[in-house]
């Protein structure tokens, strides 16, 4: 039986390498680990393994990139082809897509595979077509939304009537490839450290997340969505800004409390709400700006950090501080999940009362201090906010805020 939550093998000429990498990235961005001979492929005999991966239960599904180049393969034409063939024919959740690319037509893929995958009659298949030649990343994204669709829609009908999907997500450290999760999504290679490569946000990182939550509503929109992992806050605000409270989608974030001594503890709208002794206060700023600058201080105060970012230029009508009023420089603040959800609501709260005082829609910016838990439940509270520009926090760095992602939760 086939573990959906496996890896996608990528069958490909590696004349086409560069094609590649941008559907691994792609299906990286979306949560769906990938095999890869450049990368994966052990010292063993090649086609010896190749088998072995392409049987291996935990092997989810393969994508067929092929291309007119695919003709002068023995070893995808003999080995990979046929037993990606086998395995989908077996009906028992493995996702093969076939994908024409190269300037092929639907009748040119069966020549360039050929004879040897059996009774399968290529054109008979619902081939992914890619016009471009080579590939750019619009086609990879074509191909990773379709895996992304095949696989969540085998997890859950893999999953018990009940169990939520387990969602992960890495921007600090990589990912293993192990089965268990509906969706790994391992975004280092779109970081340098603890900065976004540049474009990343707008080209991969935020439609990777987009289209996550496209396929959770359209495929488990009745499963709870529990979210987790080693994500930097202006990823943890965007992908609570995905799942917005008026999404229809049921999703929180398992926050791992053993820095405090405590254990995993799910965050989300669905808690309690628990009174809190932070409090959002808000203060006028330069009186011919038009932006909004929310600052949350839970696990340290940073407003000396954020005033020391914006010396020169500083666009800010008012500025909205939530934190704890009897504590005095740095402190570090232990939050359950029922105050966590009270903070987010004082702080987005805090955020429109400064809307009706001061009478300003620009941007809001946001400069967090705080588990990733309560940066995801702030993303989820967003709707109707027009445009939220996230920081990333450097230390050492100045200034040590740095733009980072560029939301639009109300569309």
């Amino acid at each position: 039986m086939t573990d959906a939550t496996g890896v996608t093998f990528l069958s490909y000429r590696r004349s086409r390498a560069s094609e590649a990498a941008l559907i691994i990235g792609s299906h990286r961005d979306r949560g769906i680990p990938t095999w890869q001979d450049i990368t994966d492929l052990g010292s063993s005999l090649t086609e010896d393994e190749l088998r072995g991966v392409l049987r291996d239960p935990n092997t989810a599904g393969a994508v067929m990139f092929v291309t007119p180049e695919v003709v002068d393969s023995p070893v995808i034409r003999t080995v990979e082809a046929p037993l990606i063939v086998e395995r989908h024919l077996n009906k028992d959740g493995f996702a093969a897509i076939v994908v024409a690319a190269g300037g092929l037509d639907y009748a040119g893929v069966d020549a360039v595979v050929g004879s040897q995958v059996g009774p399968a009659f290529m054109p008979a298949w619902n081939i992914c077509k890619v016009s471009g030649n080579p590939i750019d990343q619009e086609d990879a994204a074509k191909i990773a939304d379709l895996m992304l669709d095949h696989r969540i829609a085998a997890v859950t009908s893999q999953l018990a009537g009940g169990q939520p999907l387990r969602l992960l997500f890495s921007t600090r450290s990589p990912i293993m490839k192990k089965p268990g999760w509906a969706l790994a999504a391992d975004l280092t290679h779109r970081f340098d450290g603890r900065l976004v490569k540049p474009s990343s946000w707008d080209q991969h990182i935020l439609p990777g997340m987009k289209s996550i939550r496209a396929t959770l509503q359209r495929r488990a929109a009745d499963r709870e969505i529990q979210c987790s992992g080693q994500i930097c806050l202006p990823a943890a605000v965007a992908l609570g800004a995905e799942f917005l409270s008026v999404s229809g989608l049921r999703a929180s974030w398992v926050q791992d409390l053993t820095t405090f001594g405590g254990k995993q503890e799910v965050w989300g709208l669905q808690v309690e709400a628990a009174p809190t002794s932070l409090v959002a206060a808000s203060f006028p700023a330069n009186s011919s700006g038009t932006e909004l600058a929310l600052i949350v201080s839970v696990t340290h105060n940073i407003v000396d950090d954020f005033r020391a970012s914006f010396k020169k230029d500083f666009p800010f009508r008012a500025l909205v501080h939530v934190h704890e009023p009897a504590v005095e420089g740095p402190s570090r603040r232990q939050l359950s999940a029922s105050e966590a959800l009270r903070v987010a609501h004082v702080a987005v709260n805090g955020l429109r009362d400064a809307w009706r005082t001061y009478k300003v829609r620009g941007a809001v910016h946001l400069f967090l201090a705080v588990p990733a838990g309560l940066a995801f439940l702030i993303g989820q509270l967003l709707n109707g906010f027009g445009e939220v520009r996230t920081y990333e926090h450097v230390p050492g760095q100045e200034p040590c805020y740095v733009p980072a992602a560029l939301l639009r939760p109300s569309l």
